[in-house]
């Protein structure tokens, strides 16, 4: 089974986890992590990503 079917097909309760773990590590590392907004335009999710690598590079 291919792994985005796997996670998808968890549940609620467990992409809620997965969602509180991510915000736990940007909160405690925020230079490390970076949150994209992925409900925008596929142009504008582009973009965000370009400006974190941007701020890595």
């Amino acid at each position: 089974q291919h792994v985005a079917d796997r996670i998808g097909s968890e549940g609620v309760e467990f992409q809620d986890r997965v969602a509180e773990t991510f915000d736990s590590l940007v909160e405690s590392d925020p230079e490390r992590f970076a949150v994209i907004d992925a409900s925008q335009t596929s142009d504008a999710v582009v973009q965000a990503v370009l400006r974190e690598v941007q701020r890595w590079l």
